[in-house]
C-alpha cells in the first residue's frame, strides 16, 4: 500500500488578484466576477475539455474548482471529440477517457468503461 501525503488533498489558495490574473488568462467566455466568486467557461488542459470554472472566496483565500460542461451548455466547437477520447484510452489514461465518453454519451459508470475497453479490443 503506497502513502499518501496529506498535501496532495490540500486546495490550493490564491489571492483574489491572482484568481482573476488566472480567469483572464483562462477564460474563452463568460467572465464573471462577483465579491465572493469568480467564474467563467474556458478549455482545461487537465481536464481535456471545456469547463465551467469557479473561484470561490474561502477564509484562506480563493479556491479554484471546475466541472465539465453539460451538452446543453456547450457552444459550438466545445463538443468532446472522439478522437481525444480514443487517444486518452490507447495511453492508458482510462479514467479521463471514461469520464469524457459518459460526459458525450450521458451513460453511467458500467457502460462507459464496457465501450472504452470495447474500444480498446478493435
Amino acid at each position: 500500500m503506497s502513502v499518501v501525503d496529506e498535501e496532495d488533498y490540500r486546495p490550493q489558495y490564491f489571492t483574489r488578484e491572482e484568481a482573476l490574473a488566472i480567469a483572464h488568462k483562462e477564460a474563452s467566455r463568460n467572465l464573471n466576477e462577483a465579491a465572493a466568486a469568480i467564474s467563467y467557461v474556458a478549455y482545461l488542459p487537465e481536464a481535456y475539455d471545456h469547463c465551467s470554472v469557479e473561484f470561490i472566496h474561502e477564509s484562506e483565500g480563493w479556491v479554484k474548482t471546475w466541472r465539465c460542461l453539460l451538452p446543453q451548455e456547450r457552444l459550438g466547437g466545445e463538443e468532446i471529440d472522439d478522437r481525444t477520447i480514443h487517444l486518452l484510452a490507447t495511453r492508458g489514461n482510462l479514467v479521463d477517457a471514461i469520464r469524457l465518453y459518459r460526459a458525450k454519451h450521458r451513460v453511467g459508470l458500467l457502460d462507459a468503461k464496457n465501450a472504452i475497453e470495447a474500444l480498446l479490443r478493435r
